[in-house]
């Protein structure tokens, strides 16, 4: 089994999706992950697609996807990791405050410098209850592994940039859905 990364993206139309998974099917491939969203007026894609058979299906593939109209995309060998296979401890974190710019970046600069690595993250605006401000609000998994900073200390440096930056963190318990699989 051969797995690629595909990673598309273009002005949000009805049928994207559709087409992107047709050129998957016609490709003889399997779509084992996939996370999509649209931001605004665009729309992306990125995919773990797997193919058991040749190399010519992959080629097919890559020519049914350069045909799809006004849709941009990557096609590379997916960067197979172990992560999965080490022992490791998940956390969900919500952050929540004042929009300005940098949150995002000193958020990741904490999960960096505690060696915890990104699963996933979403970041979105929303009204403030009051006023006529935006709130910030990140929605995180993120994985602790085997020798990376304890959970207590992601929690003291959590809360350190929560009191400086004024925000609010939460941190919860989360157990990956492996057992999906």
């Amino acid at each position: 089994v051969s797995r690629y990364v595909i990673t598309s993206f273009g002005r949000d139309r009805k049928g994207i999706v559709n087409e992107v998974t047709a050129a998957v099917l016609a490709a003889r491939g399997n779509v084992e992950e996939s996370r999509m969203a649209r931001l605004r007026g665009d729309f992306t894609i990125t995919m773990l697609v797997s193919f058991v058979r040749d190399q010519s299906d992959v080629d097919a593939f890559k020519s049914d996807l350069a045909r799809i109209e006004g849709l941009t995309t990557s096609v590379r060998a997916s960067s197979e990791d172990d992560a999965a296979k080490t022992v490791s401890t998940h956390r969900r974190v919500l952050l929540r405050g004042n929009d300005f710019p940098g949150i995002t970046h000193a958020f990741t600069r904490v999960l960096f410098d505690r060696d915890v690595n990104i699963e996933s993250m979403t970041t979105d605006t929303a009204p403030a209850p009051f006023g006529t401000e935006r709130l910030f609000l990140v929605d995180a998994l993120v994985r602790l592994s085997a020798g990376a900073a304890s959970i207590d200390a992601l929690g003291a440096s959590l809360r350190a940039l929560e009191r400086d930056m004024g925000l609010d963190v939460e941190i919860l318990e989360h157990e990956p859905a492996k057992q999906l699989r």
